[in-house]
């Protein structure tokens, strides 16, 4: 009976896991996501021997109204401020004379989506998530005379808690923020620090041996979580960090993606209880009824 709640629980997941992907894959700002052969958005939720279930987000474009504010917040509790010598603004002042800020994406830009999906570790008690896609059609870098310009990705990172010992509380906020770096907080240097292997905000930016992906394709794994109540959620740029006069100005492209998961407790014991509280209001429904006929 467990087991087979269970597959029908996750029958009915996916089937609206799959309709909620083809209603919310919509363009924003003109680009628009793809899917690969075989990827599904989101991907089926999957279940742990626990028991638990990790339910993958629904991957979605994101236009900078809605994450600069939390974005400018994440990079300020974090340490790139314009005191480090950083800077990100929407707004043309501070920025250059030539730089606009944001950088919006052609009309034809595709986040194609070629690798979505949960998996479990070896014991099968925790999750991970592979999320992997290409930028096909992506804007002209900006330039700027005099600019040192690099290319990167720039990921913006909610978790339910501080993992690692690492996350920033931002007022208003849920959870716990950071953009994902190798957990590095913003310090002054020199004008190599937004280049692979400097400290830099960047999701590329300290990776060892270069083993983090740079634009345009984009590859991202985090393992292994478990636990009821946990969450990891996406928000990943296109970005470009632009060095000069000893400041680095951080440009992001418009829209972003986002993606990741949450886990929840294990649907077919949901599903169980209320089908128990059915068949024990029924009894009683029943009961009652067979009281009354004997009574007249």
């Amino acid at each position: 009976m467990h087991r087979q709640t269970c597959r029908v629980v996750t029958r009915f997941l996916c089937l609206v896991c799959m309709t909620w992907g083809l209603v919310l894959v919509s363009p924003a700002r003109g680009a628009m996501i793809t899917l690969g052969p075989g990827v599904m958005n989101p991907p089926p939720p999957l279940t742990s021997i626990i028991p638990e279930t990790a339910v993958a987000d629904t991957a979605r474009l994101v236009s900078s109204a809605n994450f600069n504010a939390i974005l400018a917040a994440t990079l300020n509790a974090q340490g790139y401020t314009a005191a480090n010598n950083w800077v990100y603004s929407f707004n043309s002042p501070p920025l250059p004379a030539g730089l606009v800020n944001p950088v919006a994406l052609p009309n034809n830009s595709i986040f194609n989506i070629t690798a979505y999906n949960l998996y479990l570790n070896p014991a099968q008690t925790a999750f991970g998530e592979l999320f992997n896609f290409t930028l096909i059609n992506p804007p002209a870098d900006p330039v700027l005379p005099g600019a040192t310009i690099t290319r990167h990705w720039l990921q913006l990172l909610n978790e339910d808690k501080r993992y690692g010992n690492f996350g920033f509380a931002i007022a208003g906020q849920p959870g716990f923020w950071q953009v994902d770096n190798v957990d590095v907080v913003g310090m002054a240097g020199g004008a190599n620090r937004g280049a692979v292997g400097g400290p830099g905000p960047y999701y590329d930016s300290n990776a060892p041996g270069g083993g983090f992906s740079v634009p345009y394709s984009f590859h991202d794994s985090p393992e292994f979580y478990s636990g009821v109540g946990t969450y990891l959620h996406f928000t990943t740029l296109l970005a470009w960090d632009v060095s000069l006069g000893g400041n680095n100005y951080i440009i992001v492209g418009d829209p972003g993606i986002t993606w990741g998961f949450s886990i929840v407790a294990e649907p077919s014991s949901i599903t169980l209880m209320i089908t128990a509280i059915v068949l024990l209001l029924t009894v009683v429904r029943f009961q009652s009824t067979r009281l009354r006929t004997r009574t007249t």
